[in-house]
């Protein structure tokens, strides 16, 4: 397993800021291979998966919106899933997609786009994205409300008085 590779029902969280205009076909955020983990927009969808190899994909997912930035985290802790809009859990039931194929763990991690088993790219992202985050631990709905928090536009995290 190479850098970024995390096991089957481990421990991670993968987030970043992203801003992008309406989407009819399936876009990549950030993620490693088709066939390991990814966030990304699917079918007008925000969507956190995981690859479980020779069974196929565990996925959380919510409506998607556009035109404005929007905060999007997905956190595997063992066998549940998370996914986070703007600071809120939207969706912790895992969604199953069947498939039969091998997990690949070769590909690098990429921003942007996806790598197919073959090694060609698809899934180009057209839009902005900032502060990608991925982390082997998983983190805790306080910690991703806070991470939101600490980085919107209005932030009142922290205000001093004059």
């Amino acid at each position: 397993s190479g850098p970024l590779n995390f096991q089957e029902n481990g421990n991670f969280t993968i987030s970043a800021w992203v801003h992008s205009e309406s989407v009819s076909s399936s876009k990549v955020i950030v993620g490693k291979c088709r066939y390991q983990y990814h966030l990304e927009i699917d079918r007008l969808k925000w969507n956190f998966s995981v690859f479980q190899d020779n069974r196929g994909w565990d996925f959380t997912d919510d409506p998607y919106s556009f035109g404005e930035w929007v905060h999007v985290c997905g956190v595997r802790k063992d066998s549940l899933q998370f996914l986070y809009v703007d600071g809120i859990c939207v969706d912790n039931t895992i969604n199953h997609t069947t498939d039969a194929a091998d997990r690949i763990d070769a590909f690098d991690l990429e921003i942007g786009r996806g790598t197919l088993p073959d090694g060609s790219h698809d899934f180009g992202y057209t839009g902005l994205i900032d502060e990608v985050q991925i982390s082997s631990k998983a983190r805790s709905e306080d910690w991703v409300r806070l991470n939101y928090i600490n980085q919107k536009k209005d932030n009142l995290f922290l205000v001093f008085e004059k």
